[in-house]
């Protein structure tokens, strides 16, 4: 739970803090929504976030993505090597914009951290390990990126 919870907090706490660097256009709260991640045939997302101006050329931009394999589903029948596949994707990035100020279409340059905690089981597979196959009938992988 604490791990789901982790993302709301952090947008709230974004969307209600006070602009101590910043006064007037940057006090604005961006919205967005990344359609493309939907579309990962593994790992699709439907990936909302927000934007806030720090100041004139600096933003601060959370997102996190939901599990929706829709597409997945599509594709492969559902069909996965992984099964209970659990995990969602958080993303933090602190933008610079090289342009006069922060608008939807200014070039910038942005550090990014991502954290994608993923659960599944794997069954009936192999592992190699020191030029040593290993066969398993079954494996809970708890694996954090």
């Amino acid at each position: 739970m604490k791990d789901k919870a982790l993302p709301f907090v952090l947008l709230f706490l974004l969307s209600v803090s006070s602009s101590a660097f910043s006064q007037g256009a940057e006090d604005k709260i961006r919205f967005h929504i990344a359609p493309f991640n939907f579309f990962d045939p593994i790992t699709g997302v439907l990936q909302i976030g927000v934007q806030k101006n720090l100041h004139q050329r600096l933003a601060l931009s959370l997102d996190h993505g939901f599990k929706i394999q829709i597409f997945r589903n599509l594709v492969t029948d559902g069909e996965s090597e992984r099964k209970n596949y659990r995990y969602s994707k958080t993303k933090a990035e602190l933008k610079y914009f090289v342009g006069k100020n922060a608008s939807v279409t200014s070039s910038y340059l942005s550090m990014e951290g991502m954290y994608f905690p993923q659960k599944y089981v794997k069954e009936n597979d192999y592992l190699m390990r020191n030029n040593t196959s290993y066969r398993y009938d079954y494996s809970d992988i708890n694996r954090i990126v």
